[in-house]
Order: structure tokens, then C-alpha cells, then sequence
């Protein structure tokens, strides 16, 4: 049987996963608590200025057909709305996760993990 790589950079590989991981061979601390309804506002709109800024003005006054630039913000901050929306997360979280299996496995694009199976194991037949 073929191996993609050689046995022995699996312990390696292992002990590299482990520290990245697990640094210091302990659990991660615990999440920091959750932000305030306040707190993720200030956030939104920071986060709303960050990205207004890499615009310039004539820019935004064509996009957002006004001159009021809190109007701006608060139109910036209600598209980053859906960034909180779990059932996108997920299916974003997803495509994601499907885009890097595929770049580093890029026979699953084409077949699926069974089908592989079979073929690497030389059952075409079955």
C-alpha cells in the first residue's frame, strides 16, 4: 500500500499539532465574557469607521448619494449586521473549511472520500 507520506514524519507532524494546540502542554484560558449590547455597538461602528476610511469622500458621497457621513456610518454598521447572523457564520464557516480540504486535497473535488477509498484501495468494482 502506497503512503502519501512517509510514517515517520507522523510524530512530528503530531508533536507540531500538540504545541500549536496545546502551548505550554495546558488548555487554552478561558473565553473572555461576552460584550455588552453597548460594547458591540462602539465595536460595529468602529469597525464601520475603519472601513469608511479606506474610501475617499467623493467616493462615498457617489455610493451613498448624501453628505451626511454619520448617515454613512449608521448605513456601514447595518450591513455589518449580517456578520452576526449564526446560520451564515455556519454556512461561511463551512465554505471555508470545504475550500482548504480542497486546496490541500484536490482529488475531492471531483470525487467523493468512498469513491477515493475504493480507488485507492484498487475495488473499482464495487
Amino acid at each position: 500500500m502506497a503512503h502519501l507520506h512517509p510514517p515517520t514524519l507522523l510524530p512530528p507532524a503530531l508533536l507540531l499539532a500538540r504545541q500549536t494546540l496545546f502551548p505550554n502542554s495546558t488548555l487554552p484560558p478561558p473565553a473572555p465574557p461576552s460584550p455588552s449590547p453597548s460594547e458591540a455597538a462602539a465595536a460595529k461602528r468602529s469597525c464601520a469607521l475603519s472601513l469608511l476610511s479606506v474610501l475617499p469622500s467623493p467616493v462615498c458621497r457617489l455610493v451613498f448619494g448624501t453628505e451626511d457621513t454619520e448617515g454613512w456610518v449608521s448605513e456601514i454598521a447595518g450591513e455589518l449586521d449580517v456578520w452576526g447572523d449564526g446560520y451564515l457564520n455556519k454556512h461561511l464557516g463551512y465554505a471555508l473549511l470545504e475550500l482548504v480540504v480542497v486546496r490541500v486535497l484536490p482529488e475531492l473535488a471531483e470525487k467523493g472520500p468512498e469513491e477515493l477509498l475504493r480507488a485507492r484501495l484498487g475495488n473499482e468494482s464495487t
